[in-house]
C-alpha cells in the first residue's frame, strides 16, 4: 500500500507539472477546479488511496487556495479565513466509497491497529519504569525520589504531544505526526537501558515522553475519522482503554494553514500554540473536565507509586507479587470500557433512534455525560475502600477491589469527558480543547506522584487514600452540572460550539 500511495504522489505531481507547462493553469483557476482539485482527483483515480494517507487529502476551491496560497490577504486575514475554510466538506456525500466510516469492518479494523498500537506502547512506558524504581535506587545511590523522577519526567513530556501533535495534523494531516515522532521516540526508549547515572535517564525519558506524545494525541482523532459520529462512543472506548486519549472527528476540508511566511508562523503561534491555553482560562466546559480529568489521572498515576508501597509494607508482598496487583486496575479499565459501551448501547443509541424518528427530539452533547457520572460515582468509592481495607489483618484482595473500582471509574470518566467535548465543539476547536485538557493531566499527572510516598508516609494508607478520595468527592458533582448547565454554556461560549 505504501508502495502504491508514492506512485499517487508522483503521478499527482507529474500532472500539476503537465497542466502548468501548457499554460492550463490559470484556466483551471478560474474554474470551482484549481490545481489542488486536479491533484486530488488524480489520487483518487489510483487504487490504494487509504489509511493514514487520507488526512493530507483535503480537495478545496480554487477561492480558498489561492488566498491562502498567494496571501492575497494579511497575516491576520489569512488566519480567520483558514480557520472559516475548515467547515468545507470532505467529501462527495455521506455515502462516498472513499469516506473512511464507508470502509468494510476488516479494512477500519486494521487501519485503527497502527495508531492503537502506538498508543498502548507510549501508555506502558509510563508505568512499566515503577517496578524497577526499587533498583535504581541502588543501583545509583539516589533517593525514593529522585528514584521516581524518570517516571514524571516521561508523564510531564506527554503533556507537550496534544499542544502540537493535535493542532498541528488538523492543519498538515496525522501523517507527518506518526511518521516523525514514532522513530524519534523508540531512538530515546532504547537509550534509556544505556544510561550510566540518574540525570541521563530522568533526560532520556523526558524526550521519550515529549515524542512519544503526538501520536498518542492523533491516535485517537485517527480512530475516531473511522466511524461515525452515532458509533463514536464505542471506538474511542476501544482506544481510551490503551491510554484515555482521543482527539476528535475531523469534518473539515482544507488545509488550513497558509503555506509560509510571517502567515504561517502568526497561524502556529495563535491557533495551534496559544488557543488550549486561552480555552483553559475562559471555557467552562473545557476547564471542568480538564481539572476533574487531571485528578482523576493523577489519582491513578499516583497508585502505581503507592502500590509497591502499600503492599509491601502492609503484606510482605515481594516486587514480583506486588507487580501482579497492577491486574486489578487493568481488569477494572475493562470494566469501565463495558460500562461506556452499555451506556452507549442502551442508552445513547436508544435515543439517538428516537430522535432519528421524531425530528422534534434532537440529540444534545450532555447525552455522552452518562458514563462519566457513573464513573464519578465509582472513583470515591474505590479510593475510600483501597484506604479501609488495606490492613494486614482483611485480606488483600480487599484493596485491590479498591483499585478495581478506581481505575473503572477512571476509564468512565475520561472516555465520556472526551466525547463530550468532540460533540461539543466544531471544527479545529475540539483538537484544541483535547490538548488543552492534556496539558493539565499530564502536569498534575507528573507533579502528584513526586510527593505521593511522602504522603503515605506522613498520613499512613488510611488517610493519604482518603485525602485522594474526598477530594474526588468534592469533583463528583461536575458531570452532572454540565449535564444539566451544559447547554447554556455552550450557547455562551465565544468559540464555534454545537448550539443544539
Amino acid at each position: 500500500m505504501i508502495g502504491q500511495l508514492g506512485i499517487a504522489e508522483r503521478m499527482s505531481r507529474l500532472l500539476a507539472i503537465f497542466v502548468s507547462i501548457f499554460g492550463y493553469r490559470k484556466q483551471i483557476n478560474s474554474h470551482n477546479g484549481s490545481e489542488q482539485y486536479l491533484i486530488e482527483t488524480a489520487r483518487l483515480t489510483i487504487r490504494g488511496y487509504r489509511g493514514f494517507y487520507s488526512r493530507n487529502l483535503r480537495p478545496a476551491s480554487a477561492k480558498s487556495l489561492s488566498s491562502l496560497m498567494v496571501g492575497s490577504h494579511g497575516p491576520e486575514e489569512n488566519v480567520h479565513q483558514a480557520e472559516a475554510t475548515t467547515s468545507l466538506p470532505d467529501w462527495s456525500g455521506p455515502n462516498d466509497p472513499q469516506n473512511p466510516p464507508n470502509w468494510s469492518l476488516l479494512s477500519r479494523s486494521l487501519h485503527s491497529l497502527v495508531p492503537a498500537s502506538l498508543i498502548l506502547a507510549v501508555a506502558l512506558g509510563s508505568s512499566v519504569y515503577i517496578p524497577g524504581y526499587l533498583e535504581v535506587m541502588q543501583e545509583f545511590n539516589v533517593s525514593s525520589t529522585v528514584a521516581i523522577l524518570p517516571f514524571t519526567t516521561y508523564v510531564l513530556g506527554l503533556s507537550f504531544g496534544p499542544v502540537l501533535g493535535a493542532p498541528i495534523s488538523e492543519t498538515r494531516g496525522r501523517k507527518v505526526v506518526f511518521l516523525v515522532c514514532t522513530p524519534i521516540y523508540a531512538l530515546f526508549v532504547v537509550g534509556c537501558p544505556k544510561a550510566n547515572n540518574s540525570a541521563a535517564l530522568v533526560v532520556l525519558r523526558f524526550f521519550a515522553g515529549m515524542f512519544g506524545s503526538p501520536p498518542v494525541a492523533v491516535g485517537g482523532g485517527t480512530t475516531a475519522d473511522l466511524s461515525t459520529p452515532a458509533n463514536r462512543g464505542v471506538m474511542l472506548t476501544f482506544i481510551a482503554l490503551k491510554t484515555i486519549l482521543a482527539q476528535r472527528r475531523k469534518r473539515a476540508g482544507v488545509d488550513a494553514a497558509p503555506s509560509g511566511g510571517p502567515a504561517a508562523i502568526k497561524f502556529l503561534v495563535m491557533v495551534t500554540l496559544t488557543r488550549p491555553m486561552h480555552m483553559l482560562f475562559v471555557e467552562p466546559i473545557v476547564a471542568a473536565l480538564s481539572i476533574y480529568v487531571a485528578f482523576d489521572f493523577a489519582t491513578v498515576y499516583s497508585f502505581f507509586v503507592a502500590f509497591p508501597f502499600v503492599f509491601a509494607e502492609v503484606y510482605n508482598f515481594t516486587p514480583e507479587q506486588s507487580g501482579l496487583t497492577f491486574l486489578s486496575l487493568v481488569l477494572g479499565s475493562c470494566f469501565g470500557g463495558a460500562i461506556n459501551i452499555l451506556c452507549d448501547r442502551v442508552l445513547y443509541q436508544r435515543l439517538l433512534r428516537k430522535s432519528q424518528l421524531d425530528p422534534t427530539k434532537q440529540m444534545v452533547p450532555e447525552m455522552r455525560l452518562y458514563c462519566t457520572m457513573i464513573g464519578s460515582i465509582l472513583a470515591p468509592i474505590g479510593l475510600f475502600w483501597f484506604a479501609w481495607t488495606a490492613r494486614s489483618s482483611i485480606h488483600w484482595i480487599c484493596p485491590l477491589i479498591g483499585g478495581f473500582l478506581v481505575a473503572a471509574g477512571n476509564v468512565s470518566i475520561s472516555t465520556g469527558a472526551i466525547v463530550y467535548m468532540i460533540d461539543s465543539y466544531e471544527s479545529t476547536l475540539s483538537a484544541s480543547a483535547f490538548a488543552a485538557n492534556g496539558i493539565l493531566r499530564y502536569v498534575v499527572g507528573a507533579c502528584l506522584p513526586l510527593s505521593t510516598l511522602q504522603m503515605y508516609n506522613s498520613l499512613h494508607v488510611d488517610w493519604a487514600t482518603s485525602l485522594l478520595g474526598f477530594v474526588a468527592l468534592a469533583m463528583l458533582p461536575i458531570p452532572s452540572v454540565l449535564y444539566k448547565w451544559g447547554h447554556q454554556l455552550r450557547l455562551r461560549s465565544r468559540y464555534q460550539t454545537n448550539k443544539v
